[in-house]
């Protein structure tokens, strides 16, 4: 009942911001979902009909950036003994 409730509560804050900005809501929707779906690959993946190269351009530096700082993580978390 709780969980329901709680994706209730979410669905109404997200229509709230859908009324005052449809596209810009749209737009950080989808691109919350492709970070869902494609956060923890090094693949870089760009749609430039729904992008601007700069925006492209920035989300990549950032996941590239990203993606490295998880590996080094990685990589010192399995060199340290348990």
């Amino acid at each position: 009942m709780a969980e329901a409730t709680g994706q209730a509560s979410r669905f109404l804050k997200i229509y709230e911001q859908y009324k005052n900005a449809p596209e810009v809501t749209r737009q950080r929707m989808y691109l919350e979902t492709m970070e869902r779906l494609f956060g923890g690959t090094d693949k870089i993946i760009v749609d430039s009909r729904r992008m601007s190269a700069e925006a492209a351009w920035c989300r990549i530096f950032r996941s590239t950036s990203s993606a490295r700082r998880r590996r080094k993580r990685e990589a010192a978390n399995k060199a340290q003994p348990h």
